[in-house]
């Protein structure tokens, strides 16, 4: 029982650690879009804020830097949210 419920309070551990990570990438790609495309990105950056998936978050991270325009990135973010 002890056991179960030391395996239980470190998964919520991992879990929170994960869902912080996933904030702090989110908002990383959400600053990018600020600085480059202004106020154009509010609605984009509302989606990516909707992404919990660290992978998917660590994808757009890797490519949104790349962009030319802002309808790059806003293609990017979308394809991410319709393959999920």
């Amino acid at each position: 029982m002890v056991r179960w419920l030391f395996l239980l309070e470190r998964r919520k551990g991992q879990n929170s650690l994960s869902a912080a990570e996933a904030k702090g990438k989110a908002e990383t790609i959400c600053q990018y879009l600020e600085v480059r495309f202004g106020i154009e990105s509010q609605a984009l950056q509302e989606k990516v804020r909707t992404i919990r998936d660290l992978k998917v978050l660590g994808r757009i991270t890797n490519k949104i830097f790349v962009v030319a325009n802002f309808d790059e990135a806003s293609a990017l973010v979308e394809d991410y949210l319709v393959s999920r």
